[in-house]
């Protein structure tokens, strides 16, 4: 293993389990930042740290394998018809 590929024993999510449940739990639930950090112990600032890098990943392979969600309309307010 090289240097750099160890972990830093000072990280606030410092080991794989930990890391998986964290984004697992992120992707599943959606919650506010502020609420998943104190859930984990970490402020909202590392929370959007720790989630910036997989959000794009999780995106770009939804794409290649064809699951994206539909992207929805535009919310109308009631009685607004919608143009075709």
């Amino acid at each position: 293993m090289h240097k750099q590929d160890k972990e830093r024993t000072n990280i606030s999510l410092y080991d794989g389990e930990c890391k998986l449940d964290f984004i697992l739990m992120y992707f599943k639930e959606n919650p506010n930042q502020a609420y998943h950090g104190c859930l984990f112990g970490l402020c909202q600032a590392k929370v959007s740290g720790w989630v910036s890098n997989p959000v794009p990943v999780r995106e770009e392979s939804l794409r290649r394998l064809g699951m994206m969600p539909q992207t929805v309309h535009r919310y109308l307010p009631p009685g607004r018809a919608r143009l075709t």
